[in-house]
């Protein structure tokens, strides 16, 4: 069996590659695991609880662990995990001990794999990341002022976080973001999906926040950060009682995955971007 692991990086695609392995993953060979709250909250938790850590890493292996039986119970040919979080943290840009962690359990648990990694332009990703950041409220600086927090190291951890990935003996492909997203369609003739069209969007046209909005946004986001918080505890706890439900529950398991999609579709997060009508680019 085929290992993918598509780590972004952020700002370069992720979400639409995303879209294309969920629209074909019923007519394909291929098990795709998309943004898994529980690894990347097991994850958060590890870079944290030092004291925890032999702990968590058993619960993220068991978690893999759940992936690879299901694909094998359904004779699939290939895994295909995509996250970006397994490359970044919510806190900060690049996460090397994240890259670490992961990649000596994947050679353990699945011996080498195939790593999936996007580079973008230093000044046009970082003030892509900013327009995000500043639009869920998790920054409050201007651009220049994030652009310096940012900056320093920036390519030197990219590439450490390469070479972990290559020093456990995983085999990375290395795709540069091209805007009209030609590169996705290079990865999905990677994975051997037999796609005959790609998604992109333009982005020339969006606009920065002007700092009214910028204003507003800060308020409402510190307002609702509480809100936020309880929501993303709520799908993780879904996610966990659905996987751990026997097969033979199917109209509960219908019933907690009818709550997970109401929660994902009133997430606090969207809705703000909605009101604002500033997607990042």
């Amino acid at each position: 069996m085929k290992i993918f692991v598509h780590i972004g990086s952020v700002k370069t695609g992720s979400t639409t590659l995303q879209r294309i392995l969920k629209k074909h993953e019923n007519n394909s060979d291929y098990l795709f695991v998309d943004r898994d709250l529980i690894i990347i909250f097991l994850l958060q938790i590890y870079s944290t609880q030092i004291f925890l850590r032999t702990y968590l890493r058993r619960l993220i292996k068991i978690r893999f662990e759940y992936f690879f039986k299901k694909a094998k119970n359904l004779n699939q040919r290939s895994i295909i995990f995509s996250d970006e979080n397994y490359f970044t943290k919510l806190e900060s840009f690049g996460s090397e001990e994240r890259s670490l962690l992961l990649a000596d359990i994947f050679k353990e648990e699945f011996g080498k794999i195939n790593v999936i990694f996007t580079k973008r332009e230093k000044t046009s990703l970082i003030k892509s990341i900013w327009k995000e950041q500043i639009t869920a409220g998790k920054v409050f600086d201007n651009l220049e002022n994030f652009k310096n927090k940012l900056d320093k190291n920036f390519e030197l951890k990219i590439n450490n976080i390469i070479s972990i990935w290559k020093f456990h003996e995983h085999s990375v492909y290395i795709f540069e973001y091209k805007k009209n997203g030609s590169h996705i369609f290079e990865q999905v003739k990677l994975l051997n999906l037999e796609v005959n069209e790609y998604y992109f969007r333009t982005k020339e046209n969006e606009s920065i926040l002007d700092i009214s909005d910028y204003e507003k946004l800060k308020v409402f986001n510190l307002l609702t950060f509480p809100l936020w918080i309880i929501q993303d505890f709520l799908e993780i706890i879904l996610g966990l009682i659905i996987d751990l439900l026997p097969n033979n529950y199917v109209l509960l398991k219908k019933l907690f995955c009818i709550l997970r999609k109401i929660s994902r579709i009133t997430n606090i997060r969207k809705l703000i971007r909605m009101k604002f009508k500033t997607k990042p680019a």
